[in-house]
């Protein structure tokens, strides 16, 4: 028995073909979100800030969280995420942010990636 020969198929590494990483970095806020926050109800974290980024001109710092994005609630990663696919280039929010014990307003400008 001779088996047929199997073509080779190249195939995209990123099972979703880029459309994924397209619509979640379009508009990248510059953090490192503190994954343990990922389904959280409190915020999401901030692990890092990358220099000239978004977030970094507006001031953020690590440890800080993100507890809303202009006037909607932001309970987790998973939520930060979905407003970041939602926004466009040249868009200014208001990110409302918990460090420490105080309540600080922050205006982001967001970027093109």
């Amino acid at each position: 028995y001779e088996s047929p020969r199997m073509a080779f198929v190249e195939i995209d590494d990123d099972p979703h073909g880029g459309a994924m990483r397209q619509s979640c970095f379009r508009v990248p806020l510059g953090i490192m979100p503190d994954y343990s926050t990922l389904d959280g109800k409190q915020g999401c974290g901030v692990q890092s800030v990358r220099p000239g980024s978004p977030a970094d001109e507006a001031g953020l710092q690590p440890g800080d969280t993100i507890v809303k994005w202009n006037d909607q609630p932001l309970p987790n990663v998973r939520v930060l995420t979905s407003m970041l696919r939602q926004s466009e280039p040249g868009e200014t929010v208001t990110l409302l942010i918990r460090r420490g014990d105080d309540l600080i307003e922050k205006s982001v400008t967001l970027e093109a990636r």
